[in-house]
């Protein structure tokens, strides 16, 4: 009985071992695509334009206070007479939960009036580069859990209650460069608008992405936004790009003012250009001191972007009046264009299968604080496990995880911050706090062309707020689809009139259905549907996830899906101290989810369905698991599939040879020319050796990339036509 169920294990882990086997074995090759390897570089700032900054993260001063208010003694911690010098330090980014302040808690949607509603007091020393003096110099939070306030040497600079949306404050009039400031933050746990970030996941506090101050001009360039539309069969793209400037003196017009708009393709080279007269703009802002208007380049022959070919234009903008620079920014785009045609989602002119897993940003050591080494390795697990799209759930990502997504090629799903408790709350008292976070969360991605689609959140119902949010995002981008993922109803009837989607939705969001029903479901869809939540096991049958798989790849109006999370959302936590002047413990225990959701446990560990996935989103297909054939020099004939959208495989390099009993008797390497979505027979010549029924013999066939990196593994056993 033992060894039957060996041999059933053995069987079902075949394909993935291989994998196991083929890193072990692999030899330098030049071919010219790299699965990991960025063709542009991640520079600091590089999602910030380039702008001048310095960063505040690091050690600070910090106080929880408990439930109930800030203490008398306390009231005016900001202030930079107070004596904090009692205070421990906290490293920031980081959660104070994670570093041993608080007992961090689960924030259930319809729980939240069991979250403590304690309070993070944190205050540092800063000193601008006196050479900021005469520039306007501002404060930015990229994230704050729940709501922050901010002072700077005792005067109030702003306030913000949306945690996953960068916060900038201008400090021009309360900061001295060149000499020691003080910055003080209260972060709170439980503010009016905290449902719209409440979600099922950990309720974890503090400040937990970058903050930096920034130095601009008095004139200065705000954030442009670039649309690119393909021309001529994709020979041809006409990019838009958006720019504008703003000045803080009601003096002075901005007559002789223009923007110059410059293209390099990825090899440097300057590819268009051309110009914003800002005293003709034809869009202007409210403030009557913000200009801007659009300049359109024609690129020919471009190398467009997509998740296959990650392929960036470097976009300067310089900022003119005369022959004087008066300010500069740089930024990394993509030329692509996202479409819905007859109900295919496509990109650049073809219609694309999204491989997703879902993505929480969530680590068991740092919680929602990832370090760059972490979002960095985070994409490097995605795009092994053949993934070609990562939805985000339920916030806005870092920024510098849509800047790692747009160089390494990772499509994105990015959510609008409406949360988990958003369903039950009405529009009116809340409409410029919805319009509040979906401009910020659209100023921040929108430049990054790995973000194909917006979803307005989760899965939530499609309540009036929900859709006020729908359709502001296609009020601010129009150049997008928006991703509606709600839940489907029990009863039949219900379904028919659910499947016609909201008249907002371009692409529709549904649970996985059984294989033989998708083609029905589709048939019932006037959209192209994207599914959600496949069944989370274990040991996944592989044969048949592959088939509901081929079966998606077949039709056009499904869009593809996600094969789970891509890690468990366990914590290891330190055990909170007992009384304030105890030294924090380093003593971790691990709790979380009440069950395992991810193709990873949290440490990253693969588990089966890491490997499972990475079998069935496999862009390469060998069809043969056996070949008859007798021993000598023969010729053996396989047939191969092409699953990319956009990648020829004589991109790759093939490796081909004969294993006997596990050990690699020769090795051969030839280039195969099969264009996506194609399929051929393949036919290489090999020295057969004796068959045996006893002894495995196997051919053994990879591709690999220019770094090596094996893309694909597959053994087809030889049996000898003798038997």
């Amino acid at each position: 009985m033992a060894c039957r169920s060996l041999l059933w294990t053995a069987r079902r882990l075949f394909p993935l071992l291989t994998c196991y086997f083929a890193l072990a074995c692999a030899t330098p090759g030049t071919p010219d695509y790299a699965l990991l390897r960025p063709e542009a570089p991640l520079e600091a700032g590089a999602a910030r334009g380039g702008v001048p900054s310095q960063s505040l993260n690091g050690a600070w001063r910090f106080k929880l206070q408990p439930p109930g208010g800030v203490e008398l003694a306390d009231a005016q911690f900001y202030l930079p007479q107070y004596d904090a010098s009692g205070w421990r330090e906290i490293q920031v980014p980081s959660h104070w939960e994670l570093q041993g302040y608080e007992e961090p808690g689960r924030r259930e949607p319809s729980r939240l009036s069991d979250v403590a509603a304690s309070a993070g007091l944190y205050r540092r020393e800063f000193t601008p580069p006196a050479a900021w003096r005469g520039r306007r110099i501002f404060l930015e939070f990229e994230g704050a859990l729940w709501g922050c306030q901010a002072w700077v040497n005792g005067r109030l600079v702003g306030q913000d209650s949306s945690a996953y949306t960068p916060k900038r404050f201008d400090i021009t009039q309360h900061v001295t460069p060149g000499a020691a400031n003080l910055l003080a933050v209260r972060v709170t746990k439980l503010s009016p608008e905290m449902p719209f970030d409440a979600d099922a996941a950990w309720a974890l506090s503090g400040l937990f992405r970058d903050v930096r101050i920034l130095a601009r001009p008095e004139f200065h360039l705000t954030e442009p936004a670039v649309t690119t539309e393909l021309t001529r069969g994709g020979t041809r793209a006409l990019v838009t790009v958006e720019a504008g400037a703003r000045r803080y003196a009601a003096a002075g017009a901005m007559a002789g003012c223009d923007i110059l708009c410059e293209l390099y393709d990825p090899a440097g080279a300057r590819v268009a250009s051309g110009t914003v007269d800002l005293a003709a703009a034809s869009v202007e802002a409210p403030s009557s001191f913000e200009r801007g208007g659009r300049a359109q380049l024609i690129v020919d022959r471009p190398r467009l972007w997509t998740a296959e070919t990650p392929h960036l234009y470097r976009l300067e903008l310089k900022l003119m009046h005369g022959g004087s620079l008066l300010d500069t920014q740089t930024h990394w785009v993509g030329l692509r264009q996202v479409r819905i045609v007859n109900q295919a989602l496509q990109v650049n002119g073809r219609k694309v299968t999204l491989r997703g897993i879902d993505w929480h940003g969530l680590h068991p050591e740092t919680g929602r604080a990832l370090t760059e080494e972490q979002l960095r390795h985070d994409v490097r697990l995605l795009k092994l496990a053949n993934a070609n799209l990562v939805r985000i759930i339920d916030h806005p990502p870092d920024p510098d995880f849509l800047a790692l997504c747009d160089r390494f090629g990772l499509y994105v799903i990015c959510p609008m911050p409406i949360g988990g408790m958003a369903h039950s709350l009405v529009v009116e008292p809340y409409a410029a706090e919805l319009r509040s976070r979906v401009e910020a969360t659209i100023r921040m991605a929108r430049l990054h062309p790995s973000v194909i689609l917006w979803s307005p959140g989760g899965e939530p119902a499609w309540t009036p707020l929900v859709e006020a949010t729908a359709r502001l995002v296609r009020e601010l981008d129009p150049s997008r689809p928006l991703l509606v993922a709600l839940a489907v109803p029990s009863d039949r009837e219900a379904d028919l009139e659910f499947l016609q989607g909201p008249p907002l939705a371009d692409v529709l969001a549904l649970p996985y259905p059984v294989t033989e029903a998708l083609g029905l479901l589709a048939d019932e869809c006037p959209r192209p549907v994207f599914f959600l939540r496949q069944p989370n096991e274990p040991a996944p049958d592989v044969e048949e996830r592959l088939e509901r798989w081929r079966t998606i790849e077949a039709r056009a109006d499904l869009a593809g899906g996600t094969a789970g999370t891509l890690a468990d959302l366990d914590l290891k936590q330190l055990v909170v101290p007992l009384s304030p002047d105890a030294p924090l413990p380093r003593t971790a225990a691990t709790g979380g989810v009440a069950r395992p959701e991810g193709l990873m446990a949290a440490d990253r560990q693969p588990k089966y369905a890491y490997w499972a996935t990475r079998v069935v989103y496999s862009p390469i297909h060998v069809h043969e698991s056996e070949l008859i054939t007798r021993p000598g020099r023969r010729r053996l004939t396989v047939t191969l599939s092409n699953h990319y959208d956009f990648l020829n495989l004589n991109r790759l390099r093939m490796r081909y040879g004969i294993e006997r009993d596990g050990r690699a008797l020769e090795r051969e390497t030839k280039i195969v020319t099969l264009a996506p979505h194609e399929h051929g027979a393949v036919r290489m010549r090999v020295d057969v050796p004796e068959l045996t029924e006893s002894v495995a013999t196997r051919l053994m066939i990879q591709f690999v990339d220019a770094e090596d990196q094996v893309l694909y593994s597959r053994g087809v056993r030889l049996r000898d036509a003798r038997w």
